[in-house]
């Protein structure tokens, strides 16, 4: 059944996971997968196999230049899953082995999602479009070590319920 077709999904961390796991769901359903991560050569081998044919952008979510372009010829958008990751594992270290480069980029993963979600607000379907930010269960519950990341998926939860709809000024 093509319930999704006629319908645009972009896939921001697509080359693997969850991500290239929705990518094809949402191909198999009829939407026009739009798949979006920073390895050209993962997200070529991932979208092997994909139907219909996919647009590939091997951008990393921090360039937000390249996001721009990547995402311009796109004019309705209807579905945006973003699942990728900023290298958060890297930056596992209890509070006191911290180096001061972890903690400066313990906010990538933020500044990637709302970069892109800035970027696609124009671009959202009026009727509904659905936007699905993943990677916030280390706000509830995170390991050992894991402190920046909580603290960044907490963000993300905080933001998520205010964005990028509702930042919308009414007309």
């Amino acid at each position: 059944m093509m319930l999704l077709s006629g319908r645009t999904a972009i896939v921001v961390g697509a080359s693997s996971g969850i991500g290239l796991a929705t990518s094809r769901e949402a191909a198999n359903r009829g939407a026009h997968v739009v798949m979006v991560s920073r390895s050209a050569e993962k997200l070529e081998q991932a979208s092997q196999g994909i139907a219909g044919q996919p647009a590939v952008f091997p951008v990393d979510m921090l360039d937000g230049a390249g996001l721009a372009s990547a995402f311009a010829d796109f004019a309705r958008v209807d579905y945006v899953v973003i699942t990728a990751v900023a290298d958060e594992l890297a930056r596992r270290a209890p509070i006191d082995q911290l180096s001061d480069d972890q903690i400066e980029r313990s906010f990538d993963k933020m500044r990637g999602y709302v970069r892109i979600l800035r970027i696609l607000a124009p671009k959202l379907s009026a009727d509904g479009a659905i936007v699905l930010l993943c990677g916030a269960s280390a706000a509830r519950a995170p390991g050992p070590g894991f402190a920046l990341l909580s603290a960044e998926s907490s963000a993300i939860v905080g933001w998520a319920g205010r964005s990028p709809r509702n930042s919308r000024p009414s007309a």
